[in-house]
């Protein structure tokens, strides 16, 4: 291929990559569990069962998800141990690992939890790793340095030294459950694995990458489990319209309405990624988003992609008059989206 056609197949490329993107908007919404109830506000994590080879694994995965889970910030969470300490003090018996059901009545005793997340570990391990190489790089040698050598009377060859990199490779894989109580039904399960690699030797280097293992494990777990901020990406000409009316299920989309009109629809069209979100639709005149004329709080339904939200072109030309308008979309308290239209 000549340069001619490189350079029109590399800008044939950025051409279909912009058509496909559109002018897209990025913002960040909350992303919500499929199965998340407002209802669970508190949580217990049980230490997990252990099927791996090193000791104590099910209680140190589950301690590490439990402190991950309550940065997070979506419920209140007891970990393995303090869960123990409650039961202890309660008089009540250790939580063996059972059937769900069973568990969930256990737990329903205390009344202080509306979910209990369980698991089992299936690998939790540390392996040193030795990387072995040669520096074959001519400007290593210095003309006192010998370039080649005869052993076991062979020809001359190039001899390159050796060198090696020492360090650990860590690695966790665990099902995890998400249980509601008292009724024992899961909500959730997640096989999440994780691994993480250090080229270094120092005298925690076994904790080190471990903990790094288990970190990345847990962010798995947290975004399956939890409110997580996400950034999702969306046309602008088509994710924020305005329409006077629904015909034939068509949208008739238009930016001027009269000042006698009762109906202005605010057309919104996100991906699934927005389920659940509490949106703020405000109206305000251009150029002057702090001076809301009206607004609406919005909470975006599941398996929509577009929604609307009603407003009234005549009640904003009679508290403001005609003349020329915003609508603007806010997710976490940021204008995300606007759309200009005209009252006339």
């Amino acid at each position: 291929m000549n340069s001619t056609k490189k350079i029109m197949l590399i800008i044939l490329t950025v051409l279909t990559a912009s058509i496909m993107t559109g002018c897209g908007k990025q913002f960040t919404v909350d992303h919500y569990p499929d199965f998340y109830k407002p209802s669970i506000k508190s949580v217990a994590v049980l230490p997990f069962e252990n099927e791996s080879s090193r000791k104590k694994a099910g209680m140190a995965v589950a301690s590490h998800l439990s402190a991950a889970l309550a940065a997070n910030g979506t419920y209140k969470v007891t970990g393995p141990v303090k869960l123990e300490q409650t039961l202890k003090e309660k008089g009540m018996p250790s939580i063996k690992n059972e059937d769900y059901k069973a568990i969930a009545n256990e737990l329903a005793e205390l009344d202080m939890y509306q979910a209990f997340i369980t698991g089992r570990v299936l690998t939790e391990s540390f392996r040193n790793t030795v990387i072995e190489y040669y520096d074959d790089d001519d400007d290593f040698y210095y003309d006192d340095y010998p370039y080649w050598y005869y052993p076991y009377g062979y020809p001359p060859y190039w001899y390159y030294p050796y060198y090696y990199e020492y360090g650990g490779q860590a690695y966790v894989s665990s099902d995890v459950s998400f249980v509601s109580i008292p009724d024992g039904t899961v909500l959730d399960t997640v096989a999440a694995k994780a691994s993480a690699g250090v080229n270094e030797k120092f005298s925690s280097l076994k904790k080190y990458t471990t903990q790094i293992a288990l970190n990345k494990f847990s962010e798995k777990v947290v975004r399956d489990f939890a409110i997580v901020p996400v950034k999702i990406t969306v046309p602008v000409h088509k994710a924020i319209r305005t329409a006077d009316s629904l015909q034939q299920g068509n949208w008739h989309f238009t930016k001027t309405f009269n000042s006698s009109g009762e109906s202005m629809y605010v057309v919104l069209c996100l991906p699934a990624a927005a389920a659940m979100n509490q949106f703020e639709i405000t109206i305000t005149p251009q150029n002057n988003p702090s001076d809301i004329i009206s607004s609406k709080d919005y909470t975006w339904e599941k398996d929509k992609y577009c929604q609307s939200v009603e407003f009234s072109p005549g009640q904003i030309a009679r508290s403001n008059g005609p003349g020329k308008y915003s609508v603007h979309l806010i997710s976490l308290g940021k204008i995300v989206l606007t759309r200009n239209f005209k009252i006339k």
